[in-house]
Parts: structure tokens; sequence; C-alpha cells
């Protein structure tokens, strides 16, 4: 895929670039893979609402589900993903670590794709706090991703990840 469907992550989004980027990820042959954590009130919670969503092919664990994320092999789609997160505040409300947890893994799982050339977006979804908190723990798993590539170099091509914050745009 062209530049037009890269390994990022996105903040800030409303309605019309989640549109956009759903409709050139389709375009492009990407899945698009939704996920609503708005019902989510602890860890295992989470990890049923992405079992589900992601029909993972075995039960797992947080450690599992970030593998399950980066590498769907199961789909056998090698023309990317496009991954919308929805329900964020309610997640933020209900269950702040959980929020933290999900969201500081996106980093690894969107580097992981991206080494291994698979185009792959996460999109989350929401404005104002949400979008901050958000923002705030990618930056910090960015750091700890940019912080293991000087710390191992050459072990494999691991960076910090795109983001793309649509709120100042």
């Amino acid at each position: 895929m062209a530049d037009q469907f890269v390994a990022a992550i996105h903040l800030g989004c409303g309605p019309d670039a989640v549109a956009d980027m759903r409709a050139a990820a389709t375009e492009n042959g990407a899945m698009v893979i939704p996920v609503d954590v708005s019902q989510v009130t602890d860890r295992a919670s989470l990890l049923s609402v992405l079992g589900r969503d992601f029909q993972f092919p075995a039960e797992t664990g947080l450690d599992g589900a970030a593998d399950y994320l980066s590498d769907p092999w199961w789909y056998g789609n090698e023309d990317g993903y496009l991954v919308v997160v929805t329900g964020l505040a309610e997640l933020l409300d209900a269950a702040p670590d959980t929020f933290e947890q999900f969201v500081d893994m996106l980093p690894s799982v969107v580097d992981r794709c991206r080494t291994a050339g698979l185009p792959y977006r996460v999109v989350l979804v929401g404005d104002g706090a949400v979008a901050d908190r958000a923002a705030e723990v990618v930056s910090v798993a960015n750091e700890s991703l940019a912080e293991s590539a000087r710390s191992y170099p050459g072990l494999h091509d691991v960076q910090a990840v795109p983001v793309i914050d649509h709120r100042s745009q």
C-alpha cells in the first residue's frame, strides 16, 4: 500500500476523518476492525472484547493479546488493517488502569506490524481528556520503544511509531 496507509496511531479523530480512513483502507484492500471498549470495566473484560472483535484463535492474557494484535495471521490479509477503537471515554472513566494498559501496548503492536511490512493503523476515537490521556500514554510507550532501540542496537528495527493528532489539524 502506498503512503495513504502506513503504520501509525491516530488520535482525536472526528467522524469525517474516521470515514475517510475507512474508505481509504477499504479501497486499498485493508481489513477494517471496529473495537468498542465502552463496556470494558477491567482487564478480563478488555481481553474478552479484544478476543471477540479480533476473533482471536484462542483465549489469552494481555501479552498474548498484543501478540495476536500484531500478527493477525488467521485473517490472511496482507494488505493491512485499520483498527477503529471507540468507547474510550467510558473505558477511561470505568477503568483508568485498563485504559492505560490497553493504550500502552498499541505502539508496540503497530511497531511490530511496521517492522514486518504490514500496514496497520490504529484510530483512537475521542477528544478532550480521552485524547489527552491517550497522547500521554502513547508518548511514554513510544519513548520505551526508542529506549529499546538505543539499548539494543541491531536487535531488530524497533522505533517509535508515528502519532497523528487530528486535533491540531
